[in-house]
Order: C-alpha cells, then structure tokens, then sequence
C-alpha cells in the first residue's frame, strides 16, 4: 500500500481544508499582482510575447515567478501550522525524502528530452531553427536553475501532495484519485498562450502529463520522482527550444514556430514517455496494485 497516499496523519477537518485551497487562491492573486500592475495598457496579457518584449524577457520571467513562490511559501505553512504535519509527510511517504530519485528523474527525462529534440531536428530541419547566443542563453540557464524548482514545487505540492491525498481520502478509489487530479492539474493550465492559440486540444497533453505525475506518485509512494521529471522538464524545455507561444519567454538553442500537435511529436512523447517508465520499472520495486488499491 502506498504510505504516502493513504497518509492520514494531520488534521484535516473540511473547513481547514477549504481554508488552504482559498489561501492557495490567495497567494496567487496577489503574487499575480505585480505583473498586472507593470503590463503597459496596450499590451495584450495572453500574448506572452508582447509582453516579453514590453517588459523584457528577464524581468517578464521573474514576475512570472511571484505568484508560484506564494504559494509554495503557503502550502509548506499552512501543513505546519495548519494541518499539523511535516513537510516530508507532504512530500513523500518515505521516512526522509529521496534525492537520489529526484535526481534520477530529473536526468533520465532531461536526456530523453535531448534526444528527441536531436531526433525532431533530424525528421525535420525546417522546424525547429538554431537560436543559439552566448549571453542571453547562460543568463537563461541561470534562471530556469534558481526558479524552475520553485515554481514546480508549487505545483507538486498543491497537485500531487495536497490534493491528491485529500481526493484520495473523499474518492473510494485511488485510480480515480489519480485520474481526478491529473486533469485538475490540466485544466489549471487552460489559460496557457500555447492553449489560446492553437485550441484546447492541446489540453489532452497536460492532463495527460498531470495524470501521469500522479501515476509515478501513487507507484513510487511520494513525490520524488514527479518532481525530478516535472523540473526536467520545464528545464530543459526551457533551454532546448523557445517559440512566441510559450508561456515562458527565455533564449533557447532552438526557435520554434509554435507547439506541434503532429503524428510524428505525439508518437515521439509517447515513445519517450515508455522509456521512461520501462527505465523506471528497472531501477525500482513498483507494485501497478497501489493504483488500483481501493480505500477501506
């Protein structure tokens, strides 16, 4: 059984519960505040874009960056203060939580990444076009390295810690728990540039994503392993490719024209996704029996 997801240590009574998920609200809004206030009038705030070249593509970053800082901030206080429980019973059903696997995950998916943007590359030159500068690159780099983490613990924390747990003690059914909160995780991204513009089919791909952090949780008993995976991969998108449809405008090595829905990159992430999981079914002892654990 997976300790971390039928943890019922903490109080967590409906009204402390709903007061967590209105602070969460909270911090972001006023996280988000900030970047309201410094957008010129006649900027758009869905094209990120614009925004970026209004604002400059650092300082854009950064303000990006308040609202998920708040609410990591928010969520770690409130499991102390509020719910009585430590933040690695939040992070992992462990009795510490495991570096070694997040760092595992991180690299097992940001090689994988590389070698499907090699492979993209060599399918389709076109596409993908060489963007590399010196400066603007490593400042870049430094900054995914110091936020990323931050932003993707917000993230976890919220989706795959707190939430997770709490739909898992409601729902008779920890496959359903899963499912629910991967495609809560989705729909938080609907509002994405990428989204706005080339339609809510793109959708599928973050709920999917989001269904698949929750997976490796419930089968890995914490949050290590989606977390590794999770920073990988905004990292390395991040420094691997940019397009003026990200919600995150830095200076990859690659330009792209937009996010490709096409048969070629979905059958690339899925390939990439299998090696992942048969690399991981490897290095570690999953029981598949912990998804489909029913709660007593």
């Amino acid at each position: 059984m997976s300790t971390f997801l039928h943890n019922t240590e903490g109080s967590y009574t409906p009204a402390k519960v709903w007061f967590t998920l209105l602070m969460v609200i909270v911090a972001h809004t006023v996280g988000s505040l900030p970047l309201f206030f410094a957008l010129p009038d006649h900027i758009n705030p869905s094209d990120t874009h614009q925004v970026a070249l209004a604002l400059g593509s650092t300082r854009f970053f950064l303000l990006q960056m308040i609202p998920f800082a708040l609410v990591a901030v928010v969520l770690i206080a409130l499991q102390r203060w509020v719910h009585k429980r430590t933040m690695v019973q939040l992070f992992t059903g462990r009795s510490k939580v495991s570096v070694r696997r997040f760092f595992y995950s991180f690299f097992l998916w940001g090689s994988i990444m590389v070698l499907t943007t090699l492979i993209q590359i060599g399918l389709n030159t076109e596409e993908l076009v060489w963007n590399f500068n010196a400066i603007p690159f490593f400042k870049t780099m430094l900054l995914l390295i110091l936020f990323i983490p931050v932003q993707v613990l917000a993230e976890e924390l919220l989706f795959r810690g707190f939430i997770l747990q709490r739909l898992n003690g409601l729902i008779p059914s920890s496959l359903f728990s899963m499912l629910l909160s991967g495609v809560l995780f989705g729909l938080l991204h609907a509002s994405n540039p990428e989204v706005m513009t080339h339609g809510y089919g793109l959708l599928f791909v973050y709920i999917g994503f989001g269904v698949f952090l929750s997976f490796l949780t419930v089968v890995d008993n914490g949050l290590e392993l989606a977390y590794g995976f999770h920073v990988a991969n905004n990292f390395f998108q991040g420094i691997l490719i940019t397009s003026s449809d990200q919600a995150f405008q830095l200076n990859g090595l690659f330009k792209s024209n937009g996010v490709s829905l096409s048969f070629t990159s979905i059958l690339l992430l899925l390939g990439s996704l299998t090696v992942y999981l048969a690399l991981c079914f490897r290095a570690y002892p999953w029981s598949i029996k912990a998804v489909f654990k029913n709660n007593e």
